[in-house]
C-alpha cells in the first residue's frame, strides 16, 4: 500500500479518534471488537507507524470493524433518541427502565419485540440465533471487504444524486417560497427513504451483530437510568482540531466523506424529527443546526435577535448568508 494512502488513513484514525458519533470510547462504550482491535490513535505519528506495520489484509479488517461500530453507534442513538419521549412522559423512569431491561433480554434471548423504539428494519428473527453465536464464540466472520465498498459506492452516488437535484432546484426556485421549501423538505425525506440500506449491501449477520451491539450499548443506558432515576447521556465533548479543518475519510474503494453541507442538513432534519416528531419549517431546521450541532460537524453562525443570519457548516467553503439560504421564505 503506498504511502499516502498509508498517511490517509492515519489521518483518518486520528481525526476519528476524538469524535462523538465515530468513536464508542468517547462514549466510554465497550465494542465488541474491542479485544481484536487496538483503540483508535490519537497521535499522526504513532498512528503512521502503526499502519505501516500492517498488511493490506490487516488494514482492510482495522477498518471494516471501526466502520461496523460506527454504524452500531448509528443503531444505538437511534434506540436512544426512539425511547425518550416514553421516558420524559413517564411518572416512573426507573420501574420503566426496569422494564425496557427485562424486554431487551426477551428480544436477545427469544427474537419477541418488546421494547419502546420502533420496530422498523430490525432482523428479529436473526438476532437470538446471531446473539447467542457471539455470546459462544461460534460465529464466523461476517466483515466482507467487498459488501462495505458497494455499499458506500451506493451512498456516495445516491448523495451526489441528491445533491445534484437540490441544486437544480434552488437555480429554478431563486425566490424561495413557502411552496419551494415544501419541495426541498419532499426531496429530502424521498433521499432518506430511498437511502442504500444495510440489509441490501451487508450479509444479515454483519447486520444482526450491528443491531445486537447497539442493544447492547441500549441495555448500559438503561441500566445507568435505572441507578439515576432519570434518562443517563453519555457526557458528549467536542474534540476540535486546532491546525486545520476536517480531514477526507478513506473509503474501502480507494483502500471520501465530502461534506457539502447537505451532511448536515440531513443529521439535523432527522435529529429534528426524532425530538419533535414533526418536519421542521427552514427557519426551525436552521435555529436548530446552529444550537444543536450535528454530531461530529462543526455549524456556527451570526444571529440577529431570534433570526440566524449566517451559517457557517464544515466543509462549506464560503458562509451561508440568510438570501443564500435555501427555501428560505424571509
Amino acid at each position: 500500500m503506498d504511502k499516502n494512502t498509508l498517511i490517509e488513513l492515519a489521518e483518518n484514525e486520528v481525526f476519528e479518534s476524538g469524535e462523538f458519533d465515530l468513536n464508542p470510547a468517547v462514549r466510554n462504550f465497550t465494542s465488541l471488537f474491542d479485544n481484536e482491535s487496538r483503540p483508535k490513535i490519537s497521535d499522526l505519528s504513532e498512528a503512521i507507524t502503526f499502519y505501516e506495520s500492517l498488511t493490506e489484509e490487516q488494514i482492510k479488517r482495522r477498518y471494516s470493524i471501526h466502520y461496523w461500530e460506527n454504524c452500531s453507534l448509528g443503531a444505538y442513538d437511534s434506540l436512544h433518541s426512539n425511547c425518550m419521549e416514553y421516558f420524559h412522559r413517564s411518572i416512573d423512569m426507573r420501574e420503566l427502565a426496569r422494564r425496557e431491561l427485562i424486554n431487551v433480554q426477551i428480544l436477545l434471548n427469544e427474537g419477541k419485540y418488546k421494547i419502546l423504539p420502533s420496530i422498523e428494519h430490525f432482523l428479529i428473527d436473526e438476532i437470538p440465533t446471531m446473539f447467542e453465536k457471539l455470546v459462544t464464540g461460534t460465529w464466523s466472520d461476517f466483515f466482507v471487504a467487498e459488501e462495505l465498498e458497494s455499499f458506500e459506492i451506493a451512498s456516495e452516488e445516491h448523495g451526489q444524486i441528491f445533491i445534484n437535484q437540490m441544486g437544480r432546484h434552488f437555480e429554478i426556485h431563486k425566490e424561495r417560497t413557502d411552496e419551494s421549501f415544501k419541495i426541498s423538505v419532499e426531496y429530502l425525506e424521498k433521499h432518506i427513504e430511498e437511502s442504500p440500506k444495510y440489509i441490501d449491501y451487508f450479509n444479515s449477520h454483519w447486520v444482526a451483530a450491528m443491531q445486537i451491539q447497539g442493544l447492547i450499548w441500549y441495555k448500559g443506558f438503561l441500566e445507568k437510568t435505572l441507578e439515576f432515576g432519570s434518562p443517563y447521556n453519555a457526557r458528549q465533548w467536542e474534540w476540535t482540531k486546532k491546525s486545520e479543518s476536517r480531514v477526507k475519510t478513506i473509503t474501502m474503494n480507494k483502500l471520501i466523506r465530502i461534506n457539502d453541507g447537505y451532511e448536515a442538513i440531513t443529521k439535523s432534519f432527522e435529529a429534528f424529527v426524532f425530538q419533535h416528531q414533526r418536519n421542521p419549517s427552514w427557519t426551525d431546521l436552521i435555529n436548530f443546526m446552529l444550537e444543536k450541532p450535528p454530531n461530529g460537524i462543526i455549524v456556527t453562525g451570526i444571529k440577529k435577535g431570534s433570526k440566524v443570519v449566517e451559517l457557517n457548516i464544515e466543509g462549506v467553503e464560503k458562509p451561508i448568508d440568510r438570501e443564500a439560504l435555501p427555501c428560505s421564505p424571509f
